[in-house]
Parts: C-alpha cells; sequence; structure tokens
C-alpha cells in the first residue's frame, strides 16, 4: 500500500488531520510555478496556539483531483515532533485537514506525473484554505497550442475546457455547453472535455447572446459565464466547477476567481 507521508513536526498531543470548513476560513490558490508562499495571514480564527490547515489538490489544467504519493509539511524552527498520514487520511476528492501549532510551515507536494510544488504558510490561530494546482508533466493534448490552432476560424472563437463535479474532484460528462443563442453547443466527454466553436456576433443582440457560455446538467445548478472577448481566429480555455443543487447562477468569466482561464 502506498504510504502519504506528512513530516510536520507537532508538539504533544499531536492534533489528527480533520475535514471540516467554516465561513471564517482564509483562501489561497498556490501558484505552482512560482514556488512562492504566500504572505502571514491577518485574520485570526480562534482556538489559540492552534491553525487548521485545508489543503485541496487538483490537475492545473482539468481541475481535476489530485492525491498526491507524498505530502510533507515541515516546521521550519524544527523543535516540534514529526507525524505521519496514511493513504487512508487523504481523501478520495484530494483534500485533506491539518491541525498544527502555530508557526511558519514549509509544504511540498510529489505526485507522480505532476512536478513537486512547495510554498510555505505562516500561521497564527486560524483556519486557512489551500488549493494546490499542479503542473502535470505531460498536460493534455486537448489544450496544447498545436491542437487549439487547428481549431481557429476566422469568422469564429474557440471555446473549450473542462468540466468536474466540486465535490468529487472528478470530470463530469454529459455536460450541456452551448452560447446564448443556441447557435453553437456540445457535451462534455468521460474526461469532461468540451470544445465548439462561438460564431462571431454581427449586431449589437448578437454580442449579449452570443457573448455567454451556458453550462446545464439534470442535479447541478446552471452557470452562464459572461464577460469574454470574442475575435477572430481567437480562443479561450476555461475549467469549470459544477455544484449539485438546482437553479441558476451567473458569473463574470474574467473576474471570477473560481474559474481559471487562458486567453490567447
Amino acid at each position: 500500500m502506498k504510504q502519504f507521508s506528512v513530516l510536520s513536526h507537532l508538539a504533544h498531543p499531536r492534533p489528527r488531520p480533520f475535514l471540516a470548513q467554516t465561513p471564517q476560513a482564509i483562501n489561497y490558490q498556490a501558484v505552482a510555478r512560482s514556488g512562492a508562499g504566500t504572505d502571514t495571514p491577518t485574520t485570526a480564527w480562534g482556538h489559540k496556539g492552534f491553525s487548521y490547515l485545508n489543503l485541496k489538490f487538483m490537475d492545473e489544467n482539468t481541475g481535476v483531483r489530485v492525491i498526491p504519493n507524498q505530502l510533507a509539511i515541515i516546521e521550519r524552527e524544527g523543535s516540534l515532533s514529526d507525524v505521519d498520514l496514511s493513504e487512508g487520511e487523504i481523501a478520495p476528492n484530494g483534500t485533506v485537514a491539518v491541525a498544527l501549532l502555530n508557526g511558519t510551515y514549509d509544504i511540498s507536494v510529489r505526485s507522480d506525473g505532476y512536478h513537486t510544488m512547495s510554498t510555505h504558510f505562516v500561521l497564527s490561530d486560524q483556519q486557512v484554505n489551500v488549493n494546490f494546482n499542479l503542473v502535470p508533466v505531460r498536460p493534455p493534448v486537448q489544450i496544447s497550442s498545436e491542437y487549439v490552432s487547428n481549431l481557429h476560424h476566422g469568422d469564429s472563437i474557440v471555446v473549450l475546457g473542462f468540466v468536474v463535479d466540486d465535490s468529487s474532484g472528478l470530470p463530469l460528462a454529459t455536460v450541456t455547453i452551448r452560447n446564448g443563442d443556441m447557435s453553437s453547443s456540445t457535451m462534455s466527454d468521460g474526461s469532461g472535455f468540451f470544445q465548439l466553436l462561438f460564431p462571431l456576433p454581427v449586431d449589437s443582440t448578437g454580442i449579449a447572446l452570443r457573448n455567454q457560455i451556458h453550462l446545464e446538467m439534470s442535479g447541478y445548478t446552471s452557470q452562464v459565464w459572461q464577460n469574454f472577448d470574442m475575435w477572430p481566429n481567437g480562443d479561450i480555455i476555461i475549467r469549470i466547477r459544477m455544484v449539485s443543487g438546482e437553479g441558476q447562477e451567473t458569473r463574470r468569466l474574467i473576474t471570477d476567481r473560481e474559474a481559471v482561464v487562458i486567453l490567447k
């Protein structure tokens, strides 16, 4: 059995991992390529002397959950004892939560098929949520420059990307993706991937309708994404997370941080 070891320096008694979220949590997006740590968090959460670190691991390109082979959390002072986490303590959706004594911690994540990622945090009576967007050694061919450039059209913009279930972190198949006037539509495949051409609008009415991406699937809250530019031979690559529920929510593509967007 694979062992997932967290080399975390903790004083006795050792706090065990837990899975928990609170509205007061501080949220970060860990950027794999920079390797840089975050600034010192400033909002206290409670539980004097302890902090709570909620970690989520996902593929940078697809948003699909990743289960690390090794997760190392090391307290910089080196004066506290170690604790190991087994495979069962990292959830199937690629999340784990750890209670730590306050201090400065270096975090390193290793997973087969992905580049190693490192960052650091200064914790002080807080709960911090961190998304680790791991960079695959071999990115999906569907978003490679060669593949995307072959889809370009002078009268359309290419819209492509991946859809995952927000809770499980797994790909969502058969999601309907379309524009506002339904002149273009498709469904996501087994890997959550979709691609389609949005014809360029010819008047103001067309701009209002075609400048939208609709995502719909039974059992999930529908999404409408707006606020993106359209130009000949252009493309948009987008990563979407869908939440179980009903109704519809509207978001602005460029300004909403819950989607990762690449414009070319």
